[in-house]
C-alpha cells in the first residue's frame, strides 16, 4: 500500500457517518494516481485540508475562552474598581487584571453645568483667600461672597440693582460712601456710564476699588498700581484670609481684592444719556433731535465716524469693559479732529472725569472726545469730518496729555472705536 492510499483511509475513518445518498464518502477509494506528480499533488492538499481542521477548532476553542474571561460580573466586589463615565452606565475594571483600561466618553452638551454670572463670580472671588505658606507663595481662590464682617465693620459688599431715577450721587448717600468712583472702579464700565435701569452692580463696604487682577502680580505691585501701602490691602478688614500675607504673595488673573482709599484710575463716566426726539426727514427712524446734559438740538448734520481724531499720537490704552474708550496720547495743543460729519449735542465741562468734552452725534451714533485742554465748538454746531473741534489736553480725570475717545450707538453703549477708526 503506497502513502497515497494510507492517506484516504486515515481521512475516511475521521470523517462520521452520513445517511443520505447526495453526497459520496472520502472514504471512496480514488482512481490510481496517473503519475508521480499527481500523486504527490493529491497528498499536499490532503495535508492542507488537515492542518486547516486543526488550527479552526484551536481558534474556536480559544474565543470561547475568551468570552468567558471577558465577560464581567452583574455586580462589583470589594475587588472591583467602578469608573462612571458621563453619558453611558458603570463601567467594571478587576484590579488584578495586568493592565485596566479605562474607556474615554465625550461630555455630552446636556450634561455640562451652567457657569456663575460675571458679577457674582467676581464678588465670590473675595473672602476667605487661603494663603500657600509653601514655596509657592500664591493666593489661592476659596471665597464666599458677601460675608458679613463684624467686630466694628458695619457692611460688607452689597449688590445693588439699578432703578429707575437712581444716580451715583443718590447711590453713595444710600450706602455711606464719598467718592462715586469707587462704584466706577469696581464694575463694569458699560453698567455704570450711564447707569442701566435692571443691571446688578456691587457696592464696596468702604470709599477705594474692588480691584480685579487682569494680570498676575504680587501684592506689592498691587499696591503701587493703586497708590497704597501694601499692608493696607493685608490688614484690611475685608481681606480676612490675606492675614499673614506678606508683599511678595502672587495674586492670579481673575481675583479681585478690595484696596481701602485706593485709586483704579480712569473714572470717566456719563451721568446721563442722549435723549432723542422725533425723525429725521426721509428716515422714520433716525432721530431730529437730541438733549445731552443741558444741550437741546436739532440733528442738522450726520456721517459716519471712521477717521482717528489725532494725526500723531502714540496708542496708550486700549477698549475694555472697564475703559470705554481708547487713549492716543500727544503733546498738549495737539488739534483734535471730528471723527466724522455730525451735530454737536454737548461742548462744555464735564463733572464726571472727562473735563472739557465734546459730544457730537452722527445720526444713529455718537462720538465723545475728553481731556481738552481747549475746546472750539458750541451746542447745536454742525461740524465736518477732519474739522478741529479742541486739543489735547489733561483735563478732569487724567495722569497726562491724551485724548479720551469713545464711540457709542443708538442704545448709548460703548463699541470699541478700533473697529470704526485706525488705532
Amino acid at each position: 500500500m503506497n502513502d497515497n492510499d494510507r492517506l484516504f483511509q486515515q481521512l475516511a475513518a475521521e470523517e462520521p457517518p452520513y445517511e443520505h445518498e447526495d453526497t459520496a464518502s472520502s472514504s471512496t477509494r480514488p482512481r490510481p494516481a496517473v503519475s508521480k506528480g499527481g500523486a504527490w499533488q493529491q497528498y499536499l492538499g490532503g495535508s492542507m485540508l488537515l492542518t486547516a481542521l486543526i488550527l479552526t477548532i484551536a481558534a474556536s476553542v480559544l474565543f470561547l475562552q475568551g468570552n468567558d474571561d471577558a465577560e464581567p460580573t452583574p455586580n462589583a466586589t470589594d475587588d472591583t474598581v467602578v469608573f462612571l463615565q458621563p453619558t453611558q452606565e458603570a463601567t467594571t475594571v478587576p484590579t488584578d487584571s495586568p493592565t485596566q483600561v479605562v474607556q474615554e466618553t465625550a461630555f455630552a452638551p446636556s450634561n455640562l453645568l451652567p457657569t456663575a454670572a460675571v458679577d457674582e463670580a467676581a464678588v465670590a472671588l473675595l473672602t476667605p483667600i487661603p494663603i500657600d505658606t509653601g514655596n509657592g507663595a500664591i493666593v489661592a481662590r476659596d471665597n464666599k461672597p458677601f460675608t458679613v464682617l463684624t467686630g466694628g465693620v458695619e457692611r460688607g459688599f452689597s449688590k445693588h440693582i439699578i432703578q429707575t431715577g437712581d444716580t451715583l450721587e443718590d447711590l453713595i448717600k444710600q450706602y455711606d460712601l464719598t467718592d462715586y468712583c469707587t462704584i466706577v472702579w469696581s464694575n463694569e464700565r458699560r453698567k455704570i456710564s450711564p447707569l442701566k435701569v435692571g443691571s446688578e452692580i456691587i457696592i464696596p463696604p468702604v470709599d477705594g476699588v474692588f480691584y480685579k487682577i487682569r494680570e498676575s502680580m504680587t501684592l506689592a505691585e498691587l499696591a503701587q498700581v493703586t497708590g497704597v501701602d501694601v499692608y493696607t490691602i493685608i490688614d484690611s478688614a475685608y481681606n480676612p484670609a490675606l492675614e499673614g500675607a506678606n508683599p511678595d504673595n502672587l495674586l492670579v488673573e481673575g481675583m479681585q481684592i478690595m484696596v481701602p482709599g485706593g485709586n483704579g484710575g480712569n473714572c470717566n463716566v456719563w451721568s446721563g444719556k442722549p435723549t432723542a426726539s422725533g425723525g429725521g426727514e426721509g428716515d422714520s427712524q433716525a432721530p431730529s433731535s437730541y438733549s445731552l446734559w443741558g444741550c437741546s438740538t436739532p440733528i442738522t448734520t450726520m456721517g459716519i465716524p471712521s477717521l482717528t481724531p489725532v494725526s500723531s499720537y502714540t496708542f496708550w490704552q486700549g477698549f475694555s469693559s472697564y475703559h470705554t474708550g481708547v487713549d492716543l496720547s500727544a503733546n498738549t495743543g495737539t488739534p483734535v479732529y471730528a471723527s466724522g460729519s455730525g451735530t454737536v449735542i454737548f461742548s462744555g465741562w464735564n463733572n464726571y472725569g472727562y473735563g472739557n468734552v465734546v459730544v457730537i452725534a452722527h445720526g444713529g451714533t455718537f462720538t465723545l472726545y475728553a481731556h481738552l485742554s481747549d475746546y472750539v465748538t458750541s451746542c447745536g454746531q454742525s461740524v465736518s469730518q477732519g474739522q478741529t473741534i479742541g486739543y489735547i489736553g489733561s483735563t478732569g480725570n487724567s495722569t497726562g496729555p491724551h485724548l479720551h475717545f469713545e464711540i457709542w450707538n443708538s442704545n448709548a453703549d460703548p463699541v470699541n472705536p478700533c473697529y470704526s477708526i485706525s488705532c
